[in-house]
């Protein structure tokens, strides 16, 4: 333990040693078993924390040749290795603020604008969607879009600097933004005009 040999070498580290000592009776070898698994427990929290699965997963297969059985160790391994799938996907999505302009009827007829904020994410497979997390919008209007290559008919920036998005029975949709939030949202959902 103070060389800080918790669970390796495999046959000559503190959580074999404990094993043997509460094999043969002797209560410390329970306690020195806790301190590891106790240990190595906040190790794989925090290197999950850090999204170092990999380091996540080691740990967690190390403690798995001392409990080979172990259901708990399987499942925790498992739910390390969706984490890490999760956070691979997510790595490969580009997402851009935008505000998603909303035409409304005020109560003297006139139409006026409102908004809602929300992200534009764009997949790798060809698919994106805008989900609205934020409204300006007096009728409480939030949207949630999904836009697929089927569906995306024509985009194109708009004299004011609106980013139009025209779709096939979806209607059409106008975006403001940063200017890089724009371009990017541009190139994107125009691939999947272009498609």
């Amino acid at each position: 333990m103070a060389a800080g040999h918790l669970v390796e070498p495999r046959h000559d580290c503190a959580l074999y040693w404990a094993q043997l000592l509460t094999q043969s009776g002797n209560l410390r070898g329970t306690n020195i078993e806790k301190y590891v698994l106790d240990t190595m427990e906040r190790q794989i929290y925090s290197a999950r924390a850090n999204k170092d699965y990999d380091s996540a997963i080691d740990d967690v297969n190390r403690l798995t040749q001392f409990y080979p059985g172990s259901g708990e160790l399987a499942a925790l391994k498992s739910q390390i290795e969706r984490e890490q799938q999760h956070q691979t996907t997510e790595a490969q999505l580009k997402r851009y603020i935008l505000q998603h302009r909303h035409l409304i009827f005020a109560d003297n007829g006139q139409m006026v604008q409102a908004y809602c904020v929300g992200v534009l994410l764009l997949a790798s497979d060809g698919t994106a969607r805008f989900d609205c997390t934020m409204t300006f919008d007096p009728q409480g209007r939030c949207d949630h879009v999904i836009f697929q290559t089927s569906m995306v008919k024509e985009v194109k920036f708009l004299k004011n600097g609106l980013l139009h998005v025209a779709t096939n029975h979806m209607g059409n949709f106008d975006f403001y933004g940063e200017p890089t939030d724009l371009e990017g949202a541009y190139a994107g959902l125009g691939s999947l005009a272009r498609r």
